[in-house]
């Protein structure tokens, strides 16, 4: 179970591959905070951005 969670975020993705929408990422994050809970209290530890296909 990790103590630290580290989250990589592609810029321009807006939706999955299944074609559903991609929340917000302080969401996202949460979410996954949440769910670690009943195991253990973790935290983000950074967000790292992925720019490649940005101008």
């Amino acid at each position: 179970m990790p103590n630290y969670l580290k989250f990589t975020h592609k810029l321009l993705r807006k939706m999955y591959i299944t074609g559903h929408p991609i929340p917000g990422l302080l969401q996202l994050i949460n979410l996954y905070l949440d769910i670690m809970l009943p195991f253990k209290k973790s935290k983000c530890s950074g967000v790292n951005f992925l720019t490649l296909e940005l101008n």
